[in-house]
């Protein structure tokens, strides 16, 4: 080894000879450091070797996992891609399907026509490099069309298709095109720009460009900039270019598809002059555990204006109107006022011919919160919640079997009715 050359000749150098030429006292000692650095290095090389193999092993597992995943990417990508720039994850622009187009504006004099964007796909996308005449496949568009064989048109997919005819053709809004081939089987109108400009007409083009940003934001699924950044950043997906500072931008699309409701206002005011004025009424239940009295749904009334309430417990749910038209009399006649209205769900108890025609009678308007949206009725609801949150640290404090929550209940309400305001 070179190593161990060179060190030997250092170490002969530096002993010491004797006269008759011998080398002498501490040859023995270097050759035995020399044999240990070997044995070290030797012990090193078979190491890395390991090393060196395990992942060669490695390198090929991942191979054969992924087989055929860049294939799988391009296909995806190729089946939902935006126009305009398709860089990126393979894109291989000689199967390109989906050409890139833009509005055009033609100066003809004073006036200036606008052409509608033509529809493409790769059935009726001819290659039209270097020819000077417009091509239709609809025979109706043509004012005069006369039998014109000249060759062929080639297709992107590598099909062809015969030019069959020549002739004009007169569409509002453009100047009258003359020479235009008439194709079968095409299924898009083309129309040649420099053919146009040979006939004397001017053109302008309003391209728009699609930022990289914008791009990759629509093919990952309208994912968030911010994951967007992180991603392109540490480079997990294959393809994806260098997005540097990624702003984010309102997108349209994103707002359609992830808008939510607008959140209700938290109010304090209370908007009632007198008790009855407004009652709130909900109904909760049915609970999992029937109450000693073999009850499973409960009715909550809450006076708007002083948040005073009542609980009264059912069997079943159609009992609801009854119990409601008899704690409206009892409390008219307590208090010695009328009720005014009432606010409930558009719940079947509480919308029905039963309670319609008590309140007709006793001159009580019922009002109904907009479905989905308890928050109309937001009084009783959170009421409903205190007055649960309550009754379950009470249970669970005082290790009391579940039946005991109509009880439980009675009590919250009682104690809510003198402790909140």
């Amino acid at each position: 080894m070179a190593f161990t050359a060179s060190v030997s000749s250092k170490s002969q150098c530096s002993e010491p000879v004797s006269d008759d030429g011998s080398i002498s006292g501490n040859e023995s000692g270097y050759e035995d450091q020399l044999q240990e650095v070997y044995e070290k290095l030797y012990k090193e090389c078979v190491k890395l070797r390991k090393l060196n193999k395990a992942h060669i092993e490695e390198i090929d597992f991942s191979k054969r996992e992924n087989e055929g995943l860049q294939e799988k990417l391009d296909e995806i990508l190729r089946s939902g891609k935006p126009l305009g720039d398709k860089s990126g994850l393979g894109y291989d622009t000689e199967k390109s399907d989906a050409a890139t187009t833009s509005k055009v504006s033609y100066k003809n004099g004073r006036k200036t026509v606008f052409v509608r964007e033509s529809t493409t796909n790769e059935n009726a996308n001819p290659s039209n490099k270097g020819k000077k005449s417009s091509h239709s496949g609809d025979k109706s568009l043509f004012k005069i069309v006369e039998e014109y064989k000249c060759g062929t048109v080639t297709f992107r997919d590598g099909g062809k298709a015969d030019i069959i005819g020549r002739g004009e053709i007169e569409m509002p809004r453009l100047p009258v095109s003359r020479e235009v081939l008439f194709v079968d089987g095409l299924k898009a109108n083309l129309l040649s720009i420099s053919q146009m400009c040979d006939n004397g007409a001017e053109y302008s083009c309003n391209s728009a460009k699609s930022e990289a940003t914008d791009l990759w934001h629509q093919r990952l699924g309208q994912v968030n900039h911010k994951n967007l950044s992180k991603i392109a950043k540490k480079e997990m997906v294959a393809g994806l270019p260098e997005l540097g500072k990624v702003e984010t931008p309102v997108c349209g699309l994103c707002q359609l598809g992830k808008q939510v409701r607008i959140a209700h206002e938290n109010t304090t005011a209370i908007l009632t002059e007198r008790p009855l004025e407004l009652l709130h009424i909900d109904l909760m239940g049915p609970s999992r555990t029937k109450s000693l009295g073999g009850k499973k749904y409960i009715l909550v009334m809450v006076d708007d204006f002083t948040r005073y309430s009542w609980v009264e417990f059912l069997r079943e749910k159609g009992e609801a109107p009854n119990v409601i038209r008899t704690l409206c009399k009892k409390l008219q006649n307590e208090q010695g006022k009328a009720i005014v209205r009432i606010m409930s769900d558009h719940g079947r108890e509480f919308e029905n011919s039963n309670l319609e025609s008590f309140c007709d009678e006793e001159g009580i308007s019922q009002e109904f919160s907009t479905p989905i949206t308890p928050q109309q009725n937001g009084v009783v609801e959170r009421k409903n919640r205190v007055i649960q949150e309550m009754i379950r640290v009470m249970i669970h404090s005082k290790n009391v079997p579940t039946h005991f929550w109509g009880e439980a209940m009675n009590t919250a309400c009682h104690i809510v009715n003198r402790v909140y305001p």
